[in-house]
């Protein structure tokens, strides 16, 4: 981050010994065994095609049956929803379009920081569940390719 906004990201996954990285302006890339390529969003266009990513902060009572149901409405319309448990490798593969999305409540600024320049330079999006901006001390997360991002919206705020 400098003067407010962010301008570089890394983030490893180092059980496939994959690196993603990402600078404004500069766009998104991976470098794995077969080395460094250029990783762009998915061009999925239908929230029923998709394939979601997602994960539930340590909440309990009514907070965790919010975030129970919203998965459930989810499930019942994207193609499929995983929850792997890395929000940051969450939105590196949003970034890279093996997800199409991703949704969060309760991150911190370590989880999402980079992966909002993966994102941003992949040409996906990012915002909080309205639509709105996206802050690396915000609430809630939604990432997406951009094409189904106001579905995803929708889905999370019904």
């Amino acid at each position: 981050e400098k003067d407010g906004e962010l301008i570089a990201g890394v983030i490893y996954h180092p059980c496939l010994n994959e690196l993603f990285w990402a600078v404004k302006g500069k766009g998104a890339f991976l470098w794995d065994a077969k080395g460094k390529k250029r990783i762009h969003a998915s061009s999925t266009k239908l929230i029923e095609d998709s394939m979601l990513g997602t994960g539930f902060y340590y909440f309990t009572g009514m907070e965790l049956n919010q975030e129970v149901e919203r998965f459930g409405r989810m499930s019942q319309k994207a193609r499929a929803v995983r929850r792997p448990g890395a929000a940051a490798l969450d939105l590196a593969y949003v970034a890279c379009g093996r997800f199409d999305g991703f949704w969060e409540r309760g991150l911190s600024a370590w989880d999402v920081a980079a992966g909002f320049v993966l994102i941003s330079e992949a040409g996906g999006r990012v915002s909080d569940y309205t639509g709105g901006p996206a802050t690396v001390h915000g609430a809630e997360v939604l990432a997406s390719n951009g094409v189904i991002h106001d579905a995803i919206s929708q889905i999370l705020l019904s």
